[in-house]
């Protein structure tokens, strides 16, 4: 699901109330682009088809927000492991790629609104269904994640002193996995999806009774810059013509969270409705 909910109006009123320290957007406009750090093995968000050609849901939507801006942009593949450093650095403007907001990431990074929500779930062996089906379950499996991820995050919190290994790259994880040396593999359930369904691995499967975490995906940029603002501006456009709902539905994104925003949507409206009850019943006790 694209989110617009009010998670992401909350990372938009932070901005308002947030010092700006760092002057991105005249360097990056007067330059003319956007260096945009990704990771390549991450489809259906960032990735090489089959013909060699970039593609994924967050490339076309950093080339649609860079051809709003008037800029360019421009790709830069990263090791996922040094993507704070290389912003840091500045050898990359932005980091765009299926990137996950934490409270300690946000100490380092400032993140755009949010854009797509998410969540950290459990990959395993069909083999094994009946074996791992509760965090309990998999507590003394042997625990599985790419290096620099959520999905390390959520095992260090889960099971610190678990039997676990981090991989560079999911490609790896997924191997190992499959090979039967790893039990699971902690992952975003987008990328869990489009490996089972497209990459080779569909003698594996998501645990679907498992959640780690919640997760959000966000652009991130260095810390105190300016450009999170112009950036959401465009974001926001882009969710109310319809132009990011297209870029998701073409690489089956959007029916996967439509539930969820639907859920959200009935929480809100059922809220209110209560809010508007009890107003009622305060007044007519007061009369």
């Amino acid at each position: 699901m694209l989110d617009d909910t009010l998670t992401s109006l909350g990372y938009g009123l932070v901005d308002l109330f947030t010092p700006v320290k760092i002057t991105d957007t005249s360097y990056i406009m007067n330059n003319g682009k956007m260096v945009v750090g990704f990771d390549k093995n991450m489809a259906p968000m960032t990735y090489y088809d089959k013909n060699g050609q970039l593609t994924g849901f967050d490339i076309d939507f950093a080339n649609t927000v860079c051809k709003q801006l008037g800029i360019n942009a421009e790709f830069k593949p990263i090791e996922w492991s040094e993507k704070e450093n290389k912003l840091n650095n500045r050898n990359i403007d932005c980091i765009w790629s299926c990137f996950s907001i934490t409270e300690k990431r946000r100490e380092i990074i400032k993140f755009s609104r949010v854009y797509m929500n998410n969540k950290q779930i459990v990959v395993i062996r069909k083999s094994n269904i009946l074996k791992y089906h509760s965090l309990e379950n998999i507590s003394k499996a042997k625990l599985s994640f790419k290096i620099g991820t959520l999905g390390e995050t959520a095992i260090m919190k889960f099971f610190p002193n678990g039997n676990y290994q981090g991989f560079e790259s999911i490609e790896d994880a997924f191997t190992e996995l499959q090979n039967g040396k790893a039990d699971v593999v902690a992952i975003d359930y987008t990328i869990a999806k489009d490996k089972i369904n497209n990459g080779g691995f569909s003698d594996l499967m998501i645990v679907e009774s498992i959640k780690l975490m919640n997760d959000q995906y966000a652009i991130g940029f260095h810390h105190g810059s300016d450009m999170s603002k112009k950036i959401n501006a465009v974001i926001k456009n882009m969710m109310s013509d319809g132009t990011l709902n297209a870029i998701a539905e073409k690489y089956d994104l959007l029916n996967l969270y439509t539930k969820k925003e639907q859920l959200s949507t009935l929480k809100v409206m059922l809220f209110f409705f209560y809010i508007i009850i009890l107003c009622v019943h305060c007044s007519s006790t007061l009369q």
